[in-house]
């Protein structure tokens, strides 16, 4: 059984909002980055895919923060993967203290793609046998978020080259970032992410223009809300996101 991928890691500035604490995009953003750096240890990464036409897709997030790591602050990121029923590539991302205390916990769920046809395809195409067997286990928990039309604020943006990808799509932690921009400033600058679960749905490119909408959720007894990503003329679906807020006590104020 292989072991989970480990690396310490220190908050950078730029990686920090405006109290100090490690922004929602930016923690995506380091999924991302240790997530292929472990695939790309086995052979996995989305580079060593599309040499034979297939590439990594984003299904879901669960993700959950019991504390956001601050400015220069060392943590330790886990990872590791578990191919689950031939056709789901699960990975659990671990961020710890230095003490070994849980920071934050973030599931996903992906699928391998044919690049050309974008239908998805059999792990066992690609992966070899010694690492569809004895893996380490990632829980299954994922909501099915569903969608909403009585949206009380919406916020438009366009997709720049930045925004690309190795897919030539629009990158999964992108979409993170549109959600949150349209969280009111009072509760963004106020309160810290304690929850967010994404579910993707369709694919964009450059060029086009992006609606993200937001509605109050309240179910809850924290702050929460629903998100939608809509792009494109036809305002077609990309995204749902659901987020969970609590009041922030410690952050740096400006």
């Amino acid at each position: 059984m292989d072991k989970p991928f480990t690396k310490e890691l220190t908050i950078r500035f730029s990686e920090t909002d405006n109290r100090g604490n490690f922004k929602v995009v930016s923690m995506f953003d380091c999924f991302q980055d240790v997530g292929s750096e472990h695939a790309a240890l086995l052979g996995l990464s989305a580079p060593d895919l599309l040499t034979k036409n297939y590439t990594w897709v984003m299904l879901k997030y669960n993700v959950r923060i019991e504390r956001l790591p601050r400015w220069n602050d060392r943590v330790v990121m886990k990872t590791w993967r578990y191919p689950h029923k031939n056709l789901y590539e699960l990975r659990e991302f671990d961020i710890l203290d230095m003490d070994g205390n849980m920071m934050i916990r973030g599931l996903s769920s992906w699928v391998m793609m044919n690049f050309n046809s974008r239908k998805p395809v059999r792990l066992d195409r690609f992966i070899p046998k010694k690492l569809m067997e004895n893996q380490s286990p990632v829980d299954d928990e994922f909501s099915r978020l569903v969608s909403f039309r009585d949206f009380e604020y919406e916020k438009q943006f366009n997709v720049r080259m930045q925004d690309i990808d190795f897919n030539n799509h629009v990158n999964n932690s992108v979409y993170i970032g549109w959600a949150a921009e349209t969280v009111p400033q009072d509760i963004f600058t106020t309160h810290s992410l304690k929850q967010v679960e994404v579910n993707y749905i369709d694919e964009i490119s450059y060029g086009h223009k992006i609606y993200s909408l937001i509605k109050k959720d309240s179910s809850h007894d924290d702050i929460a809300y629903v998100h939608q990503i809509l792009g494109g003329e036809e305002q077609r679906e990309l995204t749902r996101l659901k987020t969970i807020w609590h009041k922030d006590e410690h952050g740096i104020k400006p």
